[in-house]
């Protein structure tokens, strides 16, 4: 957690002492060397004991001895200590003999703390976590993994609703850490949900239910059908790439929302199963965002947080995202059409039902389909030949097309520019500093709720899948929980222990794989937003490791990769699968959690498999010296990843990056020992 002690003041944090023992670190500008000194002249400090008080924290009943952690003036020094404070009730009483006795009824209320007094003129910010024994870790992990269990024993047998099922999840994990003596406040629980993730979501359902009546994607795919000329695989294909680039310019949910019901109709109008056309839909959408950083929401989350101190612009991350997505989407297309073949064709009942129900050929249909063969007579260009009932099924889909309204989709065209040009702008610090995505995108559609001048928004709001924001943020409760239960601190020792095992200099591509296949995986059963958030810890708690010494932005690629393609893995992995199963569920196809699992999860096998070739291939291309000149660390990421040659490495301005992470408090200063950085 993150404490921010004013000048000269206290703060107190509650905690139990099951053995009167609690582990006490500090990470932040920390003088290291001075720490458990006795005094140091003309140095602020914090002074931290571990007490037992009355239940109104006012009275001291014992109190441990006192640990002097000195501060640095310096914020690049970023420093982590360590202590073991103890304090017993049978310690002698705070002020004796001076002392009153303490009754038997004052015990029975008594509270556990640390508290943490500032000895500055300025206000500091550390971060402080708190532990009481190697125990109590294993069982944080314990209870971590009967979660997870817990959550995908409610989704896969679907005995309830998945929002439901989280929140209850949501629910439980806040009881485990009261019974631990770790619940944290009301106001410390809201901080844990990103709005700024959820404003991305908002903003984008409300250009999608603007969208939607434009008739544009119905236009899109109807143009995908005449190029394939009604050949299956072909269509899919066309399909496939159509999301993944819309889904570069936009973001992958916005582009499923408006591609899926679109989609839908041609499948069911070609013969064509249209649960599997969905799923790679969805497959090929996350892909295809992974490629910028307003592609995907995890990429938001991580880029918002970093942007301001590292060099991150939008033709950077584009350039360094995009050979291993290309590589991604040949190598999944040519494995599905092998595995998938000619299931591809078979449909359930559902779907001849609906297929049966469209229109049959009035005139207007018949017309049009002697029309399109005497056009398709005089071309004589075309090398692909139609399918056997192409002219009958064009002529069907477009007797459902609605109109283009032009205007409209101007109108959206501006607010979509807005969008762009913002994210691109928030990659330069400089110029718009105090922006996130999250107000770019809702600036958006207040543009374009302006523009569209409707003068009642009640139908939007209806379109607003209100059930989805609540399940992410469920989401976000329960990521931080799990890190309050201390899986991520174990998570993250883990990883430095593998990498401290491999040859020195081994262990940076080591770092980067083990944090691509380790991301992935969890992406596959948790929400990748989600997962994205609490690895970002993970990573920095790998950069301040002193066993090891790796470049944050190594294992930031390696997070973004891991993240985008475990979104893949299962039903649940990205908020694009959750918004292609409650579509097709709002047709009347159910995509069921293993249905996508068996589909999902070997073609995300197959990314990292790609993906991990590609990263160590890169670092052997550096190893040899292919490259040219010795590279810096940062530089030597660059050419790891096959793309930006401009050969200057990457400065670590970020040195409170973390503290700015973990700060809970929106829109305020932080403090620091030496200086005020705004989050």
């Amino acid at each position: 957690m993150t404490i921010v002690v004013m000048p000269n003041a206290t703060v107190l944090k509650k905690i139990t002492f099951p053995d009167n023992v609690v582990n006490v670190e500090f990470k932040g500008p920390i003088h290291k060397d001075y720490t458990d000194k006795q005094y140091i002249k003309d140095l602020p400090s914090v002074h931290v004991r571990a007490e037992w008080r009355d239940s109104t924290l006012k009275k001291i009943f014992v109190r441990s001895k006192l640990w002097k952690v000195y501060l640095s003036s310096n914020v690049s020094e970023y420093k982590h200590v360590l202590k073991k404070l103890q304090v017993s009730p049978s310690d002698k009483p705070y002020g004796y003999p001076k002392s009153e006795p303490i009754s038997a009824e004052e015990w029975g209320s008594a509270v556990s703390v640390v508290s943490v007094e500032s000895q500055s003129e300025l206000p500091v910010g550390l971060l402080m976590i708190l532990s009481n024994t190697e125990e109590e870790t294993t069982m944080g992990v314990v209870y971590t993994l009967i979660l997870i269990i817990a959550l995908y024993a409610l989704i896969i047998t679907e005995y309830i609703d998945r929002c439901l099922g989280c929140i209850l999840i949501s629910v439980a994990s806040l009881t485990l850490l009261a019974c631990m003596g770790r619940l944290p406040t009301f106001e410390i629980i809201t901080s844990w949900i990103d709005y700024g993730a959820l404003m991305v979501l908002l903003g984008s359902m409300f250009m999608v239910a603007a969208m939607s009546d434009t008739g544009f994607f119905e236009y899109v795919t109807l143009v995908a059908y005449r190029t394939s000329k009604g050949h299956a695989w072909l269509l899919i294909y066309l399909l496939c790439m159509i999301a993944a680039f819309m889904s570069a310019v936009l973001d992958n949910v916005t582009v499923i929302m408006l591609l899926a019901p679109a989609s839908i109709r041609l499948c069911e109008a070609a013969f064509i199963n249209t649960k599997i056309v969905l799923i790679m839909l969805a497959m090929y959408a996350n892909l295809g965002g992974s490629m910028t950083p307003m592609g995907a929401p995890d990429n938001i989350l991580i880029i918002d947080r970093m942007i301001g101190d590292y060099e991150i612009n939008f033709a950077y991350f584009t350039g360094n995202m995009l050979p291993p997505c290309v590589l991604c989407m040949l190598t999944i297309f040519g494995l599905i059409f092998v595995f998938v073949g000619e299931r591809i064709y078979k449909i359930d009942d559902y779907q001849l039902e609906r297929r049966r129900a469209m229109k049959k050929p009035t005139r207007e249909i018949r017309n049009r389909m002697k029309e399109l063969r005497r056009k398709m007579l005089t071309d004589k260009g075309s090398w692909l030949k139609p399918v056997p009932n192409y002219f009958n099924i064009l002529a069907t889909v477009e007797a459902y097309q609605s109109p283009m309204d032009l205007t409209l989709l101007i109108h959206i065209g501006i607010a979509v520019l807005f969008i762009i040009a913002g994210f691109i702008l928030r990659s330069l610090p400089s110029i718009i500093p105090q922006s996130s995505f999250g107000w770019i995108s809702m600036m958006a559609a207040f543009l374009l709720l302006i523009l569209a001048n409707k003068p009642d928004i009640g139908p939007l709001l209806a379109k607003i899948e209100w059930r989805i924001l609540l399940y992410i943020a469920s989401l976000f409760i329960i990521s931080e929980a799990v890190l309050e239960l201390g899986f991520i601190t174990w998570l993250g020792h883990q990883v430095v222990t593998a990498v401290t095992n491999v040859e020195y200099n081994q262990q940076i591509i080591a770092s980067m794989l083990i944090l691509l296949w380790s991301s992935a995986l969890l992406s596959a059963f948790f929400e990748n937003t989600a997962v994205a958030a609490v690895l970002m810890m993970v990573c920095y708690e790998i950069e301040h490791a002193d066993e090891v010494n790796i470049p944050l932005m190594s294992l930031i690629w390696a997070l973004l990769l891991g993240t985008n393609f475990g979104g893949n893995g299962t039903l649940l992995a990205s908020l694009s699968n959750e918004f292609v199963a409650a579509i097709a569920e709002d047709h009347g196809y159910k995509i069921s959690f293993m249905e996508f699992f068996y589909m999902g999860f070997p073609i995300m096998l197959a990314s990292l498999v790609v993906t991990s070739l590609y990263l160590i291939t890169a670092r052997a291309i550096v190893e040899l010296g292919w490259l040219g000149k010795s590279l810096s660390p940062g530089a030597d990421m660059r050419a790891l990843l096959a793309i930006s040659r401009r050969g200057a490495a990457i400065q670590d301005k970020g040195h409170l990056a973390l503290l700015k992470f973990y700060n809970f408090t929106l829109n305020q200063t932080l403090p620091t020992a030496a200086a005020g950085h705004k989050k």
